[in-house]
């Protein structure tokens, strides 16, 4: 199913695919989880230093480890274009995406998304991407950007990739030509860049901006948001099409059970796990589109103005 070189990534299906695996996968265990997934690879995209992401992420794994009897092993990926490429290569069968990366995978391989988080229990839940500067930056508004070193998160990051380019572009700045783009890897090193001073502005998201200030990593004033998105949809959970659809049902079972709110809060999740459809993405395809976005081969994101 992987789409061809430079594929645009607003072609997406409108509607969730139907899976294309076997119907049956193995015999089921005393938890009615399928015995062919042991244990159960899951994969995450980077949004701060691995080792610290994946404590977070604990005790929510090890929930799901009891709901359905077998070991989480649990991979954050070195970049969001890895988790892509490692899930169509069935080395991860469930993934947590940004909406753009889940776009990607849903191009190259089929991902279905199953469940996404919602601040109420009921909603699924949106957030915002940031265009910021440091306190002491010489960048005081989005036109003071214009031919400054800038830091965007990765090219396959909504909010810290897609979004900012929109909103940029709104204000007649071109971001392939008009900045000096550079990509800090996750979250935290984007924040962390601006705040130091090491670059005069860049982009991230109020909710991993909320986390840096909250977990002492950067200070309340530090950062100065110079224009905010409107709102995006949360990344989902998503699997690759040719799991056992017993194991996805099991999964929204005991995932959606998990209401930690702590916990979740940690992992960048702003509510317990609902079911969402791939139709909640349509926002995402649109700036997609408008900014003609492509990805190559191997589930890359070309650089815009490539």
């Amino acid at each position: 199913m992987a789409m061809p070189a430079g594929a645009a990534l607003a072609a997406a299906p409108r509607t969730t695919p139907a899976l294309l695996g076997p119907a049956l996968q193995g015999d089921l265990n005393e938890r009615g989880w399928p015995t062919a997934y042991n244990p159960l690879t899951m994969g995450s995209i980077p949004s701060e230093d691995a080792i610290a992401q994946k404590s977070k992420y604990k005790p929510f794994t090890d929930f799901i480890s009891n709901g359905i009897g077998v070991p989480i092993d649990m991979a954050v990926t070195t970049s969001y274009s890895a988790l892509v490429e490692a899930q169509r290569g069935k080395n991860i069968w469930l993934g947590s995406y940004g909406a753009l990366s889940f776009l990607l995978a849903e191009q190259q391989l089929g991902a279905i998304p199953i469940l996404v988080d919602a601040p109420d229990g009921v909603n699924p839940g949106f957030y915002n991407s940031l265009l910021m500067a440091g306190k002491d930056s010489p960048v005081k508004s989005v036109q003071d950007i214009r031919g400054q070193d800038f830091t965007f998160v990765d090219p396959a990051s909504t909010s810290g990739n897609l979004f900012p380019r929109l909103m940029l572009t709104e204000e007649g700045i071109d971001p392939s030509k008009d900045i000096k783009a550079r990509f800090a890897g996750n979250h935290q090193n984007s924040i962390l860049t601006v705040a130091k001073g090491q670059v005069p502005c860049g982009a991230s998201d109020n909710n991993d901006l909320a986390s840096a200030i909250r977990n002492g990593v950067i200070g309340p004033d530090d950062i100065v948001i110079l224009k905010m998105s409107d709102p995006i949809p949360d990344g989902p959970f998503a699997v690759h099409p040719e799991m056992d659809p017993r194991a996805i049902s099991k999964l929204q079972t005991v995932m959606g059970a998990f209401d930690d709110r702590a916990v979740l809060k940690d992992t960048g999740s702003q509510g317990p796990l609902v079911p969402v459809d791939t139709s909640f993405y349509d926002v995402v395809r649109r700036a997609a589109k408008i900014l003609n976005l492509q990805c190559d081969e191997k589930c890359n994101v070309k650089p815009i103005g490539e």
